[in-house]
């Protein structure tokens, strides 16, 4: 069984055939969720606090869609506790309830906090409105914070949208300078104090961590020297070994790398102006996408796996002794009271 986070399997679903009139952002995505048949409650969906503009028949990803709408509208979209989509509109966001709680542990922390400016907005220059016809770029409403600017200098935000009107534009670039006029504090460091370990624990740790970082160099280099990028690398490992024959879509690619919708998308429109993978619709639902690979990337990834394997079985022996010290350092640490 392949467990698909609801984010992953909306970015499997593919909308677009169908006009979409102006409306507000919140309800804009509940027709996207609808139209790619992702259940959800509606109680989930805030209602939106600006207005988008129409969008014209254009086939996209649905969770593309909805993370440019939310990115517009200064809302968020996210998947709840019990794997249910969610969005709160810009005016609900600041009221979330927090996603994980600490609860109290025996174990010593001190957590390290850090001024953080690269969140920091106190100049912001938003577009809005259907770009001209002829083309051109949008109408803009630009806004300034003169006392952060005087404190932190001018740091600055610039944008196209999908916001409607004047006043819409206004609303999210007034909020953007509220949420980010200030330095953001982030936290940094968050060490754990442990007792009861030995030198030779924290010289297995080293080891294990050096083998780790030696082997990935290694596999990098392999990847260059056969004319990919690491990344592409991974990607062809990542279609070839999904479960279903059919392939992975690029959700399942998301997951199986740790990157974000979007950027998994550039890495599969490189691959494939590169020629190393296909997109195919799904046999059983043409609104899904799949990726297979091309004769030149089965080749390509054939090849590395073949040494990839080699050089593991060399490589076995050593992580299996090194894993067994640090299974006994495990049993042997007392935790503290």
């Amino acid at each position: 069984m392949n467990a698909v986070s609801i984010l992953a399997d909306l970015g499997r679903r593919v909308v677009g055939d169908a006009p979409y009139p102006q409306e507000s952002d919140g309800a804009r995505v509940s027709r996207v969720l609808t139209a790619s048949g992702i259940g959800f409650t509606p109680g989930n969906i805030d209602p939106g606090t600006v207005q988008v503009i129409p969008r014209d028949v254009d086939a996209a990803e649905a969770l593309s869609v909805c993370e440019d709408v939310a990115q517009s509208a200064g809302g968020i979209l996210w998947q709840t506790r019990d794997g249910k989509v969610a969005y709160a509109d810009a005016d609900h966001r600041r009221n979330l309830s927090p996603t994980l709680t600490l609860d109290a542990c025996d174990l010593l922390v001190t957590p390290t906090w850090r001024r953080s400016m690269l969140s920091l907005i106190n100049q912001v220059s938003i577009g809005y409105g259907v770009p001209p016809a002829g083309g051109g770029d949008q109408p803009r409403v630009t806004a300034t914070d003169a006392a952060s600017q005087t404190t932190y200098g001018v740091w600055s935000y610039e944008a196209n949208t999908l916001l409607a009107t004047t006043a819409d534009a206004t609303q999210v670039a007034q909020l953007l300078m509220v949420r980010n006029k200030t330095p953001a504090w982030i936290m940094s460091a968050l060490p754990v104090h442990v007792a009861g370990l030995a030198d030779a624990d924290y010289e297995a740790l080293l080891e294990l961590r050096t083998e780790l970082r030696r082997f990935l160099r290694w596999s990098e280099e392999q990847a260059e020297a056969s004319g990919l990028t690491p990344a592409q690398h991974q990607l062809l490992l990542a279609v070839r070994g999904h479960p279903d024959p059919q392939g992975p879509t690029i959700g399942d690619v998301a997951d199986y790398l740790l990157l974000r919708h979007h950027s998994a998308v550039g890495l599969v429109d490189r691959a494939e102006t590169a020629g190393l993978v296909v997109r195919r619709k799904d046999a059983g639902n043409h609104s899904i996408v799949r990726l297979q690979l091309t004769p030149k990337g089965s080749q390509l990834l054939e090849v590395l796996s073949e040494i990839h394997l080699e050089e593991l079985s060399h490589l076995t022996p050593a992580m299996h002794a090194l894993w067994d010290a640090l299974e006994r350092a495990g049993r042997r640490r007392t935790p503290l009271t």
